[in-house]
């Protein structure tokens, strides 16, 4: 890993973390309860603090991997020593590679890269068939489309699958018809625009597999429109293709407004929507309900959700009348009620079993001397906080071999120093665990790594600040922790369920779900 690397590169060389060390020491002496001699930042350390950026921080560090080029070209080298570094320069490119590091380490975005000298072009393979409660469903989807006008609500909880079993319905529908129809499927976040968006074209492309499905050869337009750079084309005359148009609720909200000059080009295509899909049909009613009435032509629309609340009673009156038809898994488990999925799919293995713990600050404190760190202040200022949060998380790897842990914290600054808190205790208890964090201060480079790593089992613990609340699929996570204030149920439901997926569900057995109180 070039973490590890990196931190040799540093020890190597006998460099120091000078930038922002002194806040951190300040930060762990009280977490740790030591003196400000004893709290010594190693190469480690600053590594797992501030990722890539040691590189962008330290002029020293940037001399020592540019000791390695033979052949430098003079401009580019003195610009990547004086701190400008442009990351995709063939000089930074082959320090990086010199010094056995990812060549697009420093790459603060991915976007218009060129593409490699090379590549492995994998081949494509089928998705794996649904399961018979997936086939269930999205049978009654394909069904319902075929009616003059349908109102369908499907309730499935995480990791059961609903965004597969939607897009085989309404794709398969759509694949069948000789007409070309328009989708719109709407989200609430940018990300999990793009996860729509991958698994719209995942699905579609996979049923060239399935020979006995009956398709029109019409060819599928996907418009991506989830930010305000993004252009809508206009309705095409005559249109000859399917069109399937992934965005967020504001992005239509917004382009729909009669002072924005984009709003004729999106009426049009609501228009001529046929499907209206609402994933987290739960959380954004109000907007449903305006969409619905700007989309007068549309018969057709979905509701998705994995959280049923029913906390708040007039919010669950208005999705029941936008969505008066459930659909439930009937032939395939004999199931006539939402309330009935969730324990069906657990005592079938689908879903893993839910275990909970409670804990409070204060407690944790005690229990291991340390109650004078305590403080009502926020969570993320919060010493106390931290330090149990620390000694939580360290119990649950070493005591409770947990492999696998979410936690949700409040602030990027608090889980940064969480998680390098939590790999200095592991290292002083020889332990070859390792924690991270993901937050929005990341480059995509460092979130996909760091992804990935925890799902192949590199991390322990993954520290995160709003971003793995929905969509994030890691299904050997086995044990979740909030540790910041809820103020939403849905939301904790959604937290929760990155941890339920089952064994039949390629994930595990069961899941602790801890939340640490104030």
């Amino acid at each position: 890993m070039w973490r590890k690397t990196l931190a040799e590169t540093i020890k190597d060389h006998n460099i120091s973390w000078d930038t922002n060390s002194r806040e951190q020491r300040r930060r762990l002496r009280n977490i740790e309860g030591t003196t400000r001699i004893n709290t010594h930042l190693g190469a480690e350390d600053w590594v797992d603090f501030a990722g890539a950026d040691c590189i962008r921080e330290s002029h020293e560090l940037r001399k020592a991997l540019s000791d390695k080029l033979l052949y430098p070209n003079a401009g580019e080298l003195q610009e990547f020593l004086d701190g400008n570094i442009n990351s995709r320069s063939g000089t930074v490119r082959d320090i990086l590679y010199l010094n056995n590091l990812p060549d697009d380490l420093l790459v603060k975005s991915l976007g218009g890269r060129n593409p490699p000298d090379w590549e492995v072009i994998r081949r494509q393979r089928s998705l794996s068939g649904l399961r018979d409660y997936q086939e269930d469903l999205a049978d009654q989807i394909t069904t319902n489309l075929d009616k003059p006008r349908s109102e369908m609500l499907l309730s499935l909880p995480t990791g059961a699958g609903k965004t597969r079993v939607c897009l085989e319905g309404v794709l398969r529908w759509i694949d069948s018809s000789a007409v070309p129809k328009v989708a719109w499927w709407m989200v609430g976040t940018k990300e999990l625009c793009k996860q729509a968006s991958d698994s719209v074209a995942r699905v579609w492309e996979d049923q060239i597999f399935r020979p006995s499905t009956q398709s029109s050869d019409l060819d599928l337009r996907l418009i991506r429109q989830w930010d305000s750079s993004r252009q809508i084309p206009r309705f095409p005359i005559p249109n000859d293709k399917h069109t399937i148009i992934v965005g967020t609720y504001q992005q239509v909200e917004e382009r729909t407004d009669p002072n924005d000059p984009k709003a004729p080009v999106t009426q049009e295509w609501l228009n001529n929507t046929d499907v209206l899909i609402f994933d987290e049909a739960h959380l954004r009613v109000d907007s449903q309900c305006n969409i619905v009435d700007k989309a007068p032509n549309c018969k057709h629309r979905i509701g998705l959700t994995a959280t049923p609340d029913r906390s708040n009673a007039l919010r669950s009156q208005k999705i029941a009348q936008l969505y008066p038809n459930p659909l439930f898994p009937v032939k395939s488990m004999r199931i006539r009620s939402v309330d009935q999925i969730k324990d069906r799919l657990t005592s079938d293995g689908y879903l893993s079993v839910k275990v909970e713990e409670e804990y409070d600050v204060y407690s944790l404190l005690k229990k291991s001397g340390n109650e004078k760190l305590y403080s009502n202040t926020n969570r993320e200022n919060n010493f106390g906080h931290m330090r149990a949060l620390r000694d939580l998380v360290v119990n649950l790897v070493k005591a409770d071999d947990r492999k696998s842990i979410i936690a949700y914290v409040t602030g990027i600054d608090e889980a940064k120093t969480v998680s390098l808190a939590i790999n200095r205790k592991l290292r002083e208890l020889n332990r070859n665990e390792r924690s991270a964090c993901v937050h929005s201060g990341l480059s995509p480079t460092d979130i996909e790594e760091t992804l990935s790593d925890y799902r192949n089992g590199e991390i322990c613990c993954l520290i995160n600040v709003e971003m793995l609340v929905a969509g994030f699929d890691a299904p050997k996570t086995d044990c979740v922790i909030l540790a910041k204030n809820i103020s939403e149920e849905a939301h904790r439901l959604q937290m929760v369920g990155r941890g339920l997926r089952g064994v039949e569900s390629k994930g595990t057995p069961d899941c602790l779900v801890v939340t640490l109180h104030p």
